[in-house]
């Protein structure tokens, strides 16, 4: 159905659905707009899940913590 001209599968996408062709002017205007995040803000992107594993220890940490405090507070411990 298609070929390997990538060319060729971009016009059949293009034409399917609907997509227009960006003007230069349009397209740097969009690699400004990408080129304007925060450096903190590309570190975090790049850290993303070992800052989800970081996190989720540490509301598991929380919670055996958590349940020692209650246990010692009624006698069990």
């Amino acid at each position: 159905m298609f070929h390997n001209d990538n060319t060729c599968e971009n016009m059949k996408y293009r034409k399917y659905w609907n997509v227009p062709e960006l003007s230069k002017k349009e397209k740097k205007r969009l690699n400004k707009l990408a080129k304007l995040r925060d450096p903190l803000e590309i570190w975090l992107d790049h850290h993303n899940h070992k800052l989800e594993v970081l996190r989720t220890l540490g509301s598991v940490i929380n919670a055996i913590l958590g349940l020692c405090v209650f246990l010692k507070v009624f006698g069990v411990l």
